[in-house]
């Protein structure tokens, strides 16, 4: 009896451990753990883009600086242009436009795949650019 008595202690003591973790990881992380819309807006032809609230995201839902200038070379793709996990000057289109030493505009973003690029190679077109990397 008390073998079974200090495994219902010890499964309690596990059982209450791990929720306390979990609530101080949901308390004191920088993501917060959220539903994957909570940083979208709604888009009528894209489905979504990134809320542009969100720092460094301009006014069209894309992760760049807002600038009046001429495009070079825009980026089209998914998370990996999007630069998902790093700041965005550690973005490789940002990396791109700093080697180059002209702009790269992202048209990245998390979950877009080829449907969306086509509507974004049309976009960019309007823009003239000199490149776009798919």
């Amino acid at each position: 009896m008390v073998i079974r008595e200090k495994l219902l202690l010890l499964f309690a003591a596990i059982c209450v451990s791990v929720v306390a973790i979990e609530i101080s990881l949901r308390l004191f992380t920088h993501f917060p753990i959220h539903d994957r819309d909570a940083n979208r807006k709604k888009h009528d032809i894209l489905g979504y883009v990134v809320d542009p609230k969100l720092s460094q995201i301009a006014a069209d839902g894309f992760r760049n600086p807002d600038r009046n200038g001429p495009v070079n070379w825009i980026a089209i793709g998914d998370s990996f242009t999007y630069g998902y996990g790093v700041s965005s000057a550690e973005s490789w289109p940002a990396q791109l436009a700093d080697r180059l030493g002209r702009p790269v505009y992202n048209y990245g973003v998390g979950g877009y795949g080829i449907v969306h690029y086509r509507w974004l190679f049309d976009l960019a077109l309007e823009k003239e650019p000199q490149a776009i990397i798919l």
